[in-house]
């Protein structure tokens, strides 16, 4: 889902409405999903819960709180 995000994002991309839409009939974003085709609501809950730790993280990382290789669980 990260890589489908920074796809859409680079291409301006920004709304889950448009995301969505994207996963239903372009060929570039089926191949980055695997196949899979989020729904907008699937998008919103990722950015919501997931996206918050991964951006937590990299600030950790900067700061030099955590190794590179360290696993964050929920």
């Amino acid at each position: 889902m990260l890589k489908i995000l920074m796809y859409e994002y680079i291409r301006k991309r920004y709304s889950s409405r448009q995301i969505a839409e994207a996963a239903q009939c372009d060929i570039k974003f089926i191949w980055l999903a695997g196949g899979n085709k989020p729904t907008r609501n699937v998008i919103k809950s990722f950015r919501k819960d997931k996206m918050k730790i991964i951006m937590e993280k990299e600030d950790h990382m900067r700061n030099g709180q955590l190794k590179p290789d360290y696993n964050i669980q929920e």
